[in-house]
């Protein structure tokens, strides 16, 4: 038995220092986890079934040819990069390869390979241990078989019922799963507007970690490879100082007002506020039945604050601070807002104010 102090174990001492809670998750949600991330493309093919419509991952493909379009665009405007960089950095922008909601064949009727994949397990409900046992093996065969393979440039890497999204530096790819692309993130049915200041947004933001302080260090077929001149990299270096300034200059109230590592978070800020500008240009104000001037230009950064949206305990706030390569929600939000001089204008925040501030950061 475990020793106890005033009846708490220290597992949940741990997981109140931690996180703040000494509650455990409830038992449904972290067996649904544990078989999500063990048979996620029998799981995702459940998910995509039941909750992904087949129009969508062809609107959301049509999306980020329209992001990357702009992304490729942009670069024109960038006075800190010479021609040669410039260049290599538009080849790179279209050489990135995409996947979208997930692999074709999970949705195959009478499926043999999604049989096959699961072909070795044998599962009993009335063994949890032996189960994750053979969970272990499975996982273990597949890697080692992968050694004696062609690198398959087409396999996913993640389930199609995850919500989140990924840039992948080595394969020079973005992925955006069935369980990212719902509201508020995305939906055939709302806005197109809000579309491109969620999913928008996020395309945006996968497309610009290509070129952060870590992917720029990767070339158009994932090999890394130095492909900057010695003018532009300095260029980017000074660009980024500025970012780095100005996020490790928010403090945080929940994290005993400590402030932001502007230099571990500078990717994920470079993303952020590279995705915003995106969505924004992609977004132009231009859709047929929004709202009139001058809400209208304002629809898609507004759609920032209810993707980002969240809570957090003091406790964890305090471990997010120090370990955390994203900045706190609200500071994913207010930190590239700031920087788009659109938002200011909609808003006619008065030069000098924290929201039209008189140097504004740009990376890309």
């Amino acid at each position: 038995m475990l020793a106890q102090e005033g009846g708490r174990t220290p597992r949940r001492r741990t997981r109140q220092a931690l996180y703040g809670t000494t509650v455990e998750e409830v038992r449904w949600r972290e067996c649904v986890g544990y078989v999500n991330s063990n048979m996620e493309s029998a799981v995702g093919s459940l998910y995509v079934m039941q909750a992904f419509p087949g129009e969508s991952k062809d609107m959301v493909g049509e999306l980020i040819d329209k992001v990357r379009a702009v992304f490729v665009e942009t670069l024109d405007e960038l006075g800190w990069m010479d021609e040669e960089s410039r260049r290599k950095a538009q080849d790179k922008a279209m050489s990135i390869r995409q996947q979208v909601g997930y692999p074709d064949y999970i949705l195959q009727e009478k499926n043999k390979r999604l049989d096959e994949e699961y072909s070795n397990l044998n599962f009993s409900e009335d063994l949890y241990f032996e189960n994750s046992l053979q969970n272990l093996r499975a996982g273990a065969q597949r890697s080692i078989k992968k050694l004696r393979e062609k690198v398959d440039q087409n396999l996913w890497i993640i389930g199609a019922a995850v919500v989140n999204a990924f840039y992948s530096p080595n394969r020079n790819q973005i992925v955006f799963p069935a369980g990212i692309l719902q509201p508020p993130f995305f939906s055939k049915e709302q806005p197109q507007a809000l579309n491109y200041g969620g999913i928008g947004m996020v395309i945006g933001h996968e497309i610009t970690h290509g070129f952060d302080d870590n992917g720029r260090n990767f070339d158009k077929d994932g090999n890394m490879m130095d492909w900057w001149s010695n003018f532009s990299t300095q260029h980017f270096r000074e660009q980024s100082e500025c970012m780095i300034y100005q996020y490790g200059n928010y403090s945080w109230d929940l994290a005993d007002d400590q402030n932001v590592n502007g230099f571990s978070t500078l990717g994920e800020n470079i993303a952020d506020n590279g995705g915003v500008r995106q969505a924004y240009k992609v977004r132009g104000g231009e859709e047929p039945g929004a709202p009139t001037a001058p809400a209208r230009p304002t629809a898609t950064p507004l759609a920032l604050p209810q993707v980002w949206c969240g809570s957090y305990r003091p406790e964890f706030a305090v471990q997010s601070i120090k370990t955390d390569v994203h900045s706190p929600l609200k500071y994913r939000v207010l930190g590239s807002l700031r920087n788009l001089g659109a938002f200011a204008d909609a808003f006619r925040c008065a030069r000098g104010t924290p929201m039209h501030p008189r140097k504004r950061c740009r990376v890309w």
